[in-house]
């Protein structure tokens, strides 16, 4: 019986340590778009100075 619970166990901490792992490259994914996002931001900022100066 022991032997039995030590075993789910074992089998819980891999899942949980497997869905760590997916959670941790989520999150590296989702930095990187964010710094993606607040360049294009910077770059729309940057073309929408420049296109009204052009207009004025």
């Amino acid at each position: 019986m022991i032997r039995f619970l030590n075993s789910e166990k074992l089998l819980r901490f891999a899942e949980v340590k497997a869905e760590n792992a997916k959670l941790k490259q989520i999150i590296e994914e989702n930095a990187r778009h964010d710094s993606e996002n607040a360049e294009l931001k910077s770059r729309v900022r940057e073309l929408k100075a420049r296109l009204a100066l052009l207009e004025s």
